[in-house]
């Protein structure tokens, strides 16, 4: 299954919001998980891609969605440039 998400880095870690599904957030917790994120170049800059497979963990913050962190120890990835 592939979803879309929102994200950001919690230290050098991974940290993604399935949204307000619970079944979905259920599913997810402690599950291993792959994470994609692209970015094509249009603005000027070289493209890139970064992946990081992991067990999502749970982020406990009651005043949002229930978020997730993957650990930072497997990312592979590659950055095209000049």
């Amino acid at each position: 299954m592939i979803i879309p998400v929102s994200f950001t880095l919690f230290g050098e870690d991974v940290a993604f919001s399935p949204g307000r599904a619970e079944s979905l957030s259920s599913a997810v917790a402690n599950s291993v998980v792959a994470f994609e994120a692209d970015h094509n170049g249009s603005d000027g800059r070289p493209p890139w891609s970064v992946h990081v497979t992991g067990v999502a963990r749970t982020l406990a913050d009651e005043s949002k969605p229930m978020g997730f962190r993957l650990s930072s120890e497997i990312i592979t990835g590659w950055r095209a440039g000049p």
